[in-house]
């Protein structure tokens, strides 16, 4: 749809935005329109009939159809892989459906409903319209008056593609897959590659690689045996080549830190990581074979 500069849009909600851009655009000379004293209560002049108003809502969700948008949570099924959300698109306020990946579940339904939901916004417009049409004039404003027995019935769903905590870090379902499965690499015994041996005999640095979930992590470790301190570097970097050893727990906020500030695609492709926060106990340094 093209809107021409000058003169106002015959929609009554993106009549509201061109009244706001007019105002921010004082080069345009066209007249002002209206503006009712309250954005989510409409005045009944401001209103047009329901048929007129079914469009203007249609219309308005047209333009976030398959756009990124944020809401909040306000319902978490209990197998976690749906729930309910609420998001202001402007003028609009509307209730829709979420879908959860699968990455998700292993999330508290608690931490859940206290985060932001990202995701990709769908509906039929057929539906859509025959749902407006059940609800009273102004109902869009407010979610609290999108009512319904079941959430089924609503047809606007949210495609969730990441979720914002408190901190507004940005969990995505492969950030949140690599946090799950470092968390369950703690205090177990793993076999590792040997990445390299530090110059200055203090360690070096490992990497587990899982193979079902493709994901690499690395972590810092100590030379297990004080002897090994005399043996020249390119010495032992030819005799060893893997070694076992435990991922030492470290707090989780400070490991979602770490995953998340990095992204999920540092452990799935295995960047380079400076300033690796992982560190070993227990570590054998294990001979090449042959």
């Amino acid at each position: 749809m093209k809107i021409l500069l000058g003169s106002p849009p015959s929609n009554t909600l993106l009549a509201r935005a061109f009244h706001l851009f007019l105002q921010q655009n004082q080069n345009y000379k066209a007249p002002l329109l209206p503006t009712p004293t309250t954005f989510n209560q409409p005045t009944a002049n401001w209103m047009p009939s329901h048929s007129q108003h079914c469009l203007d809502v249609i219309e308005c969700l047209n333009f976030s159809r398959n756009q990124r948008i944020y809401g909040d949570i306000i319902h978490v099924t209990d197998f976690k892989s749906a729930g309910l959300g609420t998001a202001q698109i402007y003028p609009l306020h509307i209730k829709f459906r979420i879908w959860f990946p699968e990455a998700f579940k292993a999330l508290p339904n608690q931490q859940i409903k206290a985060m932001k939901v990202e995701g990709s916004l769908k509906f039929d417009q057929s539906e859509v319209a025959a749902y407006i049409k059940k609800h009273p004039e102004g109902a869009f404003y407010d979610a609290r008056l999108q009512n319904v027995k079941h959430a089924k019935e609503i047809p606007i769903y949210l495609i969730a593609t990441a979720l914002i905590d408190e901190a507004s870090r940005r969990i995505t379902p492969e950030s949140q897959q690599v946090l799950t499965h470092i968390k369950s690499l703690f205090g177990q015994p793993i076999t590792a590659d040997i990445l390299k041996f530090f110059s200055k005999h203090q360690g070096g640095i490992a990497c587990h690689y899982d193979e079902a979930s493709g994901i690499s992590t690395r972590f810092l470790f100590r030379l297990p045996a004080p002897e090994l301190k005399s043996v020249p570097i390119a010495e032992l970097s030819n005799k060893y080549r893997k070694l076992q050893a435990k991922i030492k727990p470290i707090d989780d906020e400070k490991l979602k830190s770490y995953i998340f500030g990095f992204g999920a695609e540092a452990f799935m492709r295995d960047f380079d990581i400076n300033k690796i926060k992982l560190r070993s106990s227990e570590v054998s340094l294990l001979p090449k074979e042959g």
